[in-house]
């Protein structure tokens, strides 16, 4: 009789064994013995094929020393992956019994059954997967699959003949066995029954002894002897483990808690895989007596009955009484099901309805996503799951990681589909023909990787792929240029997870739960690794491979990007991978690196300046220009559909930003090229020459800038003491500073002065120029006598190389006296301030800025002593001149006017100086110019001043809100106007809102200043007055007691804010009743008042009468002021 030709789809049945033993005994049991079939490339198990009662049957056994569930469920994944019609499974061998559950009556050489026992029970429990409860009880989680419906049927026909009486045969079976493969029989043979030894679960082992020759054997369990040899087959639970059970009392209390016949290793990783019955012959009893002599009968014994079991299956029979062929959907997938698979059922849902749905447009889609966030994943969940669907799908699955796997995928599809006569000149041809055919049926193709353009071009994919209505084909590709050309508009763009999934992920991928700390630490490195499921598993992997905690990887990751780049570029064990590709994170984005490289020079460009600069929010404005916008775009467009960069927009401005951890992939494969640091050095030189100027109408420019001129400059590859790092750094303090970030402005400008002072020398005007600016920042810090320090250094450097009458001399001297003014030093600023206005006179003339600028000075430091007379008349003087020489809209004139104004609110001149403030606010310098700002918020403090505090909260509000705008929340100029927007609620009796905002304006102000800085001491003594009216005086004298210790020290006992600051603690003190002191307090405060402003200044006359009604109150009156208030 001719041999019958056989392909992979004529077998249905799969039997797995664990060990060579077991696989010799179900060698024994076939009835044919089949020739090796082709296997697939990536299929690395070792088959015997034959039938057994009438059905066709593949054997495999696991690879040697490689047991538990883990090695089974890759052997039955790669068996499924040739053998696609495979229905049902076997696990057959050996087992650790447990005589308990049935009373004992369980002996060696009797066969255990997997069963379910109950609804929702499967026969098989994973007793080691799950979870630690709070209590430290150990929970099983999660559902193995139920057996078959048809091998159940089996099942309860053996038990119905041996309730019957009728004897199964397994002893039968065994003696033929043995007849017919006598050379071994000596290992199948059974022992003497005397070796068969069941002891109390207390007793152990001795050590040393091999065989129990030394037990005691008054620690026996005493069972009665059965009358027949025949084994005897319990059915019910298994309990299948990864861990080797050898001590009764831990077999005991597991079995008690789960019910469990018996123990194994195997079973859990395939009837998940594969709907499966476990069969285990009884060789020991998971206790440390356990022995090999009753392996090789027991395998044997569960071989038998495994065959009777097949014999009770009927075959398949056509209506004319030949057997039906077994044409099952054929399932051609590399890899085995993942169990870590959790979440994205959104993307699952569209794809599946794609596919279900019956659209007759466009029967392709694509899911397209950055490398490394799932797609391949979720194709393989899709697979099957549609493969587990009454509909009968058949699952093709194409690897495009290059032209040769592609080849290779094709002659493996051809020959799993029974094709005769295939070459690779045909296969493709062959393949796209019977897809095409009705034979075929409803199928779904998977072509994955697809991220090389030229091998799926238009014309490629019309001579290649089929196009049957009743086939889908489903791309996945890091490309989305590529997934729009051949899917339309059936994309599913793959973001990553969110945060709870991969939390989820990085727990179940991590072995031992004990290394997740906590909550907290899981979520911040699911986070720093942005939620990708690559980098999520391969973190996992290392955890695992080190036994390293989740918060010691977290360190390792945030120490440095290079420990982080080291991290991410290590390879790890995953069998979801293709063999001999690398699976790193940084591995996949470098795949797509060089498909850009060959794509768009241009976009291999920007990507690089790109990654010079900081990651989020880079401008459209600051890439260097293209041959043409059309180029630029197209470029750029290559970047997001590698999912590289993301685009978005605000205020009409076109934004890119670059995925975070792609960005420090990027300049580490720049630094392995080496040229990173010529790209840094290409984007400082070109932010150098675009960086705006620090003018008003620019800010919004430079702001755009600043993140990336920052980051730039803070990179070790642009460190070099160049020209272009020093007009960068420039550019950058200058708008630091125009920003209010002082302390910021100062570091950059400190740089500059160094580097000045070393190539120029000390008194270079360059280099005092540098002095110069960094004594400005040091001056709005509030650090007077530094400043001071450095003031007079200048000063004396340019008196001794230009002569004390030099313009550029005069201006030091000026600015050295407005240093004096604000350290309450009105005599010494005075004298130097007429000194300056008086030369600036006779070198340039009266209408010169720099003249008219020392006027105003001069006129301030008057206002300031209580001369307001004086004052007046020179902010009149200076008024006049610059209206007639710069215009009356010039913003020197505009400022003039409010100092003018200042001095007339001063006098109490309310509507004069409210005139001025409104003709300031309406100076045409624009709504949004921050003097127009100053001069709106100047009128509402004449507001305030005039009790008018609705009128005033209204136009502080808005100059407020505008200040936020233009100037940030942060600069101290709108941090100011919403102090003065705060004073003006407490006076309106808003107490509540008043605390809140000088709360935030002192914490604020304490957080960029520094909490000695004049400016948080002023808003913690406003927020001390607040808490005053409030009556918390505790609050408010703890405050006002540390402003005015840091007001002595800062400005000394003398200066006019120190003195406001013990007149405010005096009130706060009158107010708790410390009349004494305060009264005290107060006194002095006046005393030194009367010598530094004089007897007639308007706050020493205000202290004076409020010392005096106090008077009556310390002579004896005390119980009336208290009454009165």
């Amino acid at each position: 009789m001719p041999e019958q030709h056989r392909r992979q789809t004529d077998y249905r049945i799969a039997w797995v064994c664990a060990l060579p033993l077991e696989a010799a005994a179900a060698q024994s049991m076939l009835d044919e013995v089949h020739p090796r079939l082709p296997q697939l490339i990536n299929d690395q198990n070792i088959y015997t094929l034959g039938a057994i009662a009438g059905h066709n049957v593949v054997l495999a056994c696991l690879p040697s020393g490689a047991y538990g569930t883990i090695s089974t469920a890759v052997v039955i994944t790669q068996l499924l992956s040739t053998f696609t019609e495979v229905e049902f499974g076997l696990m057959v061998g050996v087992g650790g019994g447990i005589p308990r559950t049935v009373d004992n009556n369980m002996w060696l050489g009797d066969i255990v059954v997997s069963k379910p026992t109950s609804e929702g029970t499967s026969g098989v429990v994973a007793y080691d997967f799950g979870k630690v409860l709070g209590d430290g009880e150990f929970k099983v989680t999660g559902i193995l699959n139920r057996p078959p419906l048809v091998l159940l049927n089996a099942i309860s026909q053996l038990q119905a003949e041996e309730i019957m009486g009728k004897p199964l045969g397994i002893l039968s079976l065994v003696s033929s066995a043995l007849k017919t493969n006598s050379g071994v029989a000596s290992q199948y043979c059974k022992p003497e029954r005397s070796s068969d030894r069941l002891f109390q679960a207390e007793y152990v082992h001795p050590l040393g002894d091999a065989d129990c020759g030394k037990c005691d054997t008054r620690y026996l369990v005493d069972r009665s002897v059965r009358q027949s040899e025949e084994p005897r087959v319990h059915y019910g639970l298994i309990a299948s483990g990864n861990q080797l059970i050898r001590d009764a009392v831990s077999r005991d209390r597991l079995a008690k808690k789960h019910g469990a016949l018996c123990f194994e290793m195997e079973a859990a990783g395939l009837v998940n895989q594969l709907p499966s019955v476990v069969i285990r012959g009884i060789c020991d009893y998971c206790d440390s007596h356990k022995s090999k002599h009753w392996q090789g009968y027991a395998s044997l014994t569960a071989a038998a009955y495994a065959k009777i079991l097949l014999s009770r299956i009927p075959q398949a029979k056509s209506s004319n009484g030949s057997q039906m062929p077994q044409r099952t959907p054929c399932f051609i997938v590399p890899f085995r099901q993942n169990p870590l698979f959790l979440g994205r059922e959104r993307e699952l849902s569209r794809l599946q309805m794609l596919i279900t749905g019956g659209n007759s447009g466009t029967r392709r889609a694509a899911i397209a996503g950055l490398g490394g966030v799932g797609k391949t994943q979720i194709v393989l969940e899709l697979a099957y799951r549609l493969h587990k669907k009454p509909e009968a799908y058949s699952i093709i699955w194409i690897s495009s990681t290059s032209a040769e796997t592609v080849e290779q995928a094709f002659m493996d599809i051809g020959s799993r589909l029974g094709l005769e006569s295939i070459t690779p000149d045909n296969v493709k041809d062959r393949v796209k023909g019977y897809l095409n055919s009705d034979t075929a049926g409803p199928w779904v193709l998977i072509i994955d990787n697809a991220d090389d353009s030229g091998l799926w071009s238009a014309s490629r994919i019309r001579d290649t792929l089929p196009t049957s209505p009743r086939g889908f084909i489903l791309f996945t590709t890091r490309n989305h240029q590529l997934a729009t050309k051949v899917a339309g508009p059936n994309i599913v763009d793959l973001n990553e997870m969110d945060v709870q999934s991969a939390i989820t992920l990085l727990k179940s991928a991590v072995f031992d739960q004990s290394l997740l700390e906590s909550d907290t630490s899981t979520a911040v490195l699911a986070r720093h690794l942005h939620f990708i499921p690559l980098a999520i598993v391969q973190a996992a992997s290392y955890i695992n491979e080190n036994l390293i905690s989740a918060e010691t990887y977290l360190s390792l990751i945030k120490d440095t990007e290079t420990s982080m780049l080291e991290l991410l570029s290590r390879d790890f064990e995953d069998e979801w991978r293709y063999l001999g590709t690398a699976n790193s994170i940084t591995s996949a984005w470098l795949i797509s690196f060089r498909q850009i490289q060959t794509m768009s020079p241009l976009a291999v460009e920007y990507l690089s300046f790109m990654s010079c600069l900081d990651f989020a929010w880079i401008p459209c404005l600051l890439l260097p220009a293209a041959q043409s916008k059309v180029e630029q775009q197209s470029a750029l467009g290559v970047l997001k559909g590698y999912y590289f960069i993301s685009e978005h927009s605000e205020s009409g401005i076109q934004y890119f930003s670059l995925h975070e951890l792609v960005h420090s992939v990027t300049k580490n494969w720049l630094r392995t090229q080496n040229t990173l640091e010529c790209w840094m050095k290409k984007a400082g030189q070109h932010l150098k020459d675009i960086f705006p100027e620090s003018k008003p109408e620019n800010r919004m420019l430079w702001r755009r800038y600043l993140p990336h001129a920052q980051h730039i400059l803070g990179c070790e590859q642009f460190q070099a003491r160049t020209p272009d790092r020093e007009r960068l750094v420039q550019k950058v303090g200058q708008s630091l500073y125009s920003d209010g970030r002082y302390r910021e402005a100062e570091v950059l400008f400190r740089e500059i002065l160094e580097t000045r002072r070393a190539r120029l020398g000390h008194d270079h005007p360059d280099t005092l120029e540098s002095l110069e600016c960094v004594v400005a920042t040091l001056w709005d810090q509030g650090h007077w006598k530094h400043v001071e320090e450095l003031q007079l250094r200048l000063l004396e450097v340019r008196e001794k190389r230009l002569g004390p009458d030099d313009p550029v001399v005069l201006s030091s001297l000026g600015n050295l006296a407005s240093t004096f003014m604000n350290q309450g030093k009105w005599a010494d600023a005075q004298n130097m301030e007429r000194e300056v206005s008086t030369k600036f006179k006779l070198l340039l003339g009266e209408d010169h800025p720099k003249t008219l600028k020392s006027m105003s000075n001069l006129a301030t430091t008057y206002r300031m002593q209580g001369k307001y007379g004086q004052a007046e008349e020179l902010d009149i003087c200076v008024l006049k001149c610059r209206t007639k020489v710069l215009g009356p809209e010039h913003p020197d004139t505009v400022m003039t006017m409010g100092n003018l104004a200042s001095t007339y609110m001063e006098q109490g001149r309310w509507s004069e100086a409210e005139e001025l403030r409104r003709r300031q606010s309406q100076a045409v310098l624009g709504t949004e110019h921050p003097n127009t700002l100053i001069s709106m918020a100047n009128l509402a403090s004449t507001y305030r001043n005039q009790y008018k505090f609705a009128e005033a909260e209204l136009l502080e509000m808005e100059t407020t809100k505008i200040f936020k705008s233009v100037l940030g929340s942060q600069h101290p100029i709108t941090l100011r106007s919403m102090g003065n927007l705060a004073s003006t609620k407490r006076s309106l009796g808003k107490l509540e809102e008043a605390e809140e905002l000088e709360e935030q304006v002192m914490t604020t102000f304490d957080s960029i200043l520094g909490r000695a800085h004049p400016d948080t001491l002023t808003s913690m003594g406003n927020l001390a007055c607040t808490y005053r009216y409030q009556g918390r005086c505790a609050e408010a004298e703890k405050l006002e007691i540390e402003v005015l210790d840091a007001r002595k020290k800062l400005l000394g006992p003398s200066h006019v804010n120190t003195l406001t600051s013990m007149w405010n603690l005096a009130r706060t003190w009158r107010r708790q009743e410390k009349y004494t002191e305060s009264y005290k307090l107060l006194q002095a405060c006046v005393e030194q008042q009367i010598r530094q402003l004089g007897p007639n200044h308007p706050d020493t006359l205000e202290a004076t009468l409020e010392l005096d009604s106090w008077q009556s109150g310390i002579d004896g009156s005390w119980i009336l002021m208290k009454n009165v208030e």
